[in-house]
């Protein structure tokens, strides 16, 4: 039996009103084409996508994409929560067109990456250090950078990492 995913179907036919206007739908994973309600025509299908990359046993970040533009067929933000108690192994990252704001892909990512490690948010009497900051992709690229940076610095400056 197939599972179901989350997805949104999009018009591509520029003379429908509803163009690049989503369609929420819930499919199995098989091959499955979306037909405009309007206009007829055939469309495409934007798949929620999850990925796990890193090494290890335990889920150290959790990423979630958000705000999907259909036109370019991107995704414009990007939310990150990670642990920093621990160094870093697993990375979970889920694009999800559903989502659309920046407060819901935080709660979502934060959410994951609990469920993930399947811990409490205390652990011997302290609370887990977690870091959140979104990453917009429309933004200017200095602007970009300037924000990475700031992730990286905080990072480096973690009383948790390893010394040398």
């Amino acid at each position: 039996m197939s599972r179901l995913r989350w997805c949104i179907g999009y018009c591509l036919n520029d003379k429908c009103h509803s163009c690049f206007k989503g369609a929420f739908l819930l499919n199995p994973e098989t091959e499955f084409q979306f037909i405009c309600g309007d206009c007829d025509v055939a469309g495409y299908v934007e798949h929620e996508k999850h990925k796990t990359t890193g090494a290890g046993e335990i889920y150290t970040e959790c990423r979630v994409s958000f705000n999907y533009n259909p036109e370019e067929r991107k995704y414009r933000g990007e939310a990150i929560i990670r642990r920093e108690d621990i160094m870093p192994e697993l990375i979970y990252k889920m694009s999800s067109p559903v989502v659309k704001g920046e407060s819901r892909a935080l709660k979502l990512a934060e959410g994951l990456l609990s469920h993930l490690t399947n811990g409490p948010k205390i652990q011997n009497g302290a609370i887990i250090e977690a870091h959140e900051k979104t990453l917009y992709w429309d933004d200017p690229r200095s602007l970009y950078l300037i924000n990475l940076g700031k992730i990286g610095k905080q990072w480096e400056n973690s009383q948790k990492k390893v010394k040398d």
